[in-house]
């Protein structure tokens, strides 16, 4: 007999996806050292001696740990009653001791989400790859063989390999709220808003380049502060084109938020697999990192400012249709179903 949909969720870790898309079906525990980010949302924190069980959910959903807290075991006085789970890690040792590879009889499917920045799945996390269903992974390398760093002495990498998928950030509720409505003038050229330090090769070197812009007169917009999201959004919608290198990941919030303000993202070329990729050309412009393929990309889209606009419209139209949060988590799940069949 088919889940229903959405289907009932056991959501745990430090994000909540899936709470935030379906809070009437998703049961949300926390486990991490800070909750800043989910203080809006309904959530339990998990005790070691408290875990959920998971009968009565169609799906479990795991966020990983980017680093291992205890190895591969866990001290006793852990487990003391009532004691919060300060470590992530936790957790999934938790999940590990209660389930067997591929899953139980009657046990609902394990599924992953990777979000991290790191391109690498790392050793501690192998006990969860090695049990769930699928593992959906942000920064998936080109060649997901890449994600293992001993890859040839990995006598799982096949089976591993087989379970990966890309997804990325998209875009939640409240970043789309703050998106401008239709019809803002474009008064700049090119926008850029970021720091430097996250990648300061790729970063800096375009910024070079929008200066050199700048002084031929193009209309240039620098924004080097934080600013709120509103702010950022309005001066996106001005923008024809916002310059979108990557950050400590290559999939970032910038690529999307561009496309649904209607302003075409410059996005440096991939090294990771994507989901639903924004397309060159049609969606966006990607450039070389090497010598100044960004300046002739912007020079030379610019010169034909209705193409330009007609890439914005279907950026947006893309976005609105595969990286919403709502078509993540649907994208998951069916993905999930389906692998199981």
């Amino acid at each position: 007999m088919p889940a229903p949909f959405p289907p009932r969720i056991l959501e745990l870790g430090e994000f909540c996806l899936f709470k935030r898309t379906w809070p009437e079906t998703t049961t949300f525990h926390f486990a991490g050292p800070n909750r800043d980010g989910i203080a809006d949302v309904p959530h339990r924190v998990l005790t070691p001696l408290s875990f959920p069980r998971t009968e009565g959910f169609d799906l479990v959903v795991v966020y990983p740990p980017l680093e291992p807290a205890f190895g591969s075991t866990l001290p006793r006085r852990l487990f003391r009653p009532g004691r919060r789970v300060e470590s992530l890690h936790m957790l999934i040792w938790a999940i590990m001791s209660r389930r067997r590879p591929g899953g139980g009889a009657g046990e609902p499917p394990l599924i992953v989400l990777d979000m991290h920045d790191e391109r690498e799945i790392f050793q501690h996390n192998f006990a969860l790859l090695d049990r769930c269903r699928l593992y959906f992974k942000r920064e998936l390398p080109a060649d997901p063989a890449k994600a293992f760093r001993r890859r040839d002495r990995d006598h799982n990498l096949a089976a591993r390999l087989a379970r990966l998928r890309p997804i990325s950030l998209g875009m939640s509720r409240r970043r789309l709220e703050n998106v401008p409505a239709a019809g803002v003038e474009k008064t700049i050229d090119v926008f850029f808003a970021g720091a430097l330090e996250h990648a300061p090769q790729i970063r800096g070197g375009a910024l070079l380049q929008l200066e050199a812009l700048s002084a031929q007169g193009y209309r240039v917009d620098i924004l080097r502060e934080r600013v709120p999201l509103d702010t950022f959004m309005a001066r996106c919608a001005r923008a024809w084109l916002t310059l979108s290198p990557e950050g400590l990941g290559w999939d970032c919030f910038r690529h999307y938020e561009a496309a649904c303000c209607r302003s075409v993202p410059l996005i440096n070329q991939p090294g990771i697999r994507r989901y639903q990729p924004l397309r060159n050309g049609v969606h966006a412009w990607y450039y070389e990192v090497e010598g100044n393929d960004l300046m002739r990309i912007i020079v030379e889209a610019l010169a034909d400012r209705q193409h330009l606009a007609a890439m914005a419209e279907a950026a947006r139209h893309h976005v609105l249709s595969h990286h919403r949060h709502e078509d993540l988590c649907r994208y998951v799940v069916e993905a999930a179903l389906k692998h199981g069949l």
